[in-house]
């Protein structure tokens, strides 16, 4: 595993576990449409906070009436958000106020974990097999 760069967040209260961020040139004030970059929409409620790695921000959700949990996956850069389900298949979706489905893909595999994204390349486990997806030449 590397080890986590300045602007990572990859646990709760943050790289020490303090709850400390030396990042600079955070925003002073926010609201709903003030100093807003980009804005997911999320299936339900949670109470896990996010994962910050590199472009790829995490976070976890219980749905079906807190029966089942899923793991998503947000491109920090263009909000894109990777949601599998326990079938394999994967719906990519546009961040953004209006639900836009922009693609899904499938392995026809089962799992019950999260991707990970590394360097353009998504992993996913399956009850099978590990899977690496990246663009091909």
């Amino acid at each position: 595993m590397s080890p986590a760069r300045a602007e990572d967040w990859p646990s709760w209260r943050g790289p020490e576990g303090i709850g400390v961020s030396a990042d600079k040139n955070l925003p002073l004030k926010w609201s709903a449409s003030e100093n807003v970059r980009w804005r997911a929409q999320l299936p339900g409620p949670c109470n896990s906070s996010p994962i910050v790695w590199g472009d790829r921000v995490f976070v976890t959700q219980a749905i079906d009436g807190g029966n089942r949990r899923t793991v998503m996956c947000f491109d920090r850069a263009n909000g894109k958000i990777y949601v599998p389900n326990q079938s394999g298949d994967v719906f990519v979706l546009r961040a953004g106020p209006q639900f836009e489905l922009l693609a899904t893909n499938s392995v026809g595999e089962s799992t019950n974990a999260s991707l990970a994204a590394s360097d353009g390349e998504l992993f996913m486990r399956t009850d099978k097999s590990l899977w690496c997806f990246a663009k091909t030449p």
